[in-house]
């Protein structure tokens, strides 16, 4: 349970950040951005540690499917951000152990 906590108050405070970004005029395609991440940590976070939710039968595996499908809809989602969002933390290809990846974000040059 402990586990579970630390997820909700991890997302919880993720949320908030993102809600006080928005509050102060932050980018709107950012805020886009972060909510798909946002919905990402929590999808997956149910889908991983789930183990509990089954056991006590708080869900059943037809849900588990439909938050599996969210999931990957999401990924389809943010697909289309993923090199920029982690070029941004400006990371070199051999910690990220990644043949992909120039530093101009040319990854086809």
């Amino acid at each position: 349970m402990s586990q579970c906590h630390a997820y909700y108050m991890t997302g919880l405070y993720f949320l908030n950040g993102i809600n006080q970004f928005e509050s102060q005029g932050t980018c709107k395609n950012l805020i886009k951005h972060m909510r798909v991440l946002f919905r990402i940590f929590c999808l997956h976070s149910v889908t991983t540690q789930g183990a509990a939710l089954a056991q006590t039968q708080y869900m059943s595996p037809e849900q588990f499917r439909m938050i599996n499908d969210l999931l990957q809809e999401e990924y389809r989602n943010i697909r289309p951000q993923m090199l920029n969002l982690i070029e941004a933390f400006e990371m070199d290809d051999n910690i990220l152990v990644s043949a992909i990846g120039n530093y101009d974000g040319n990854v086809y040059e």
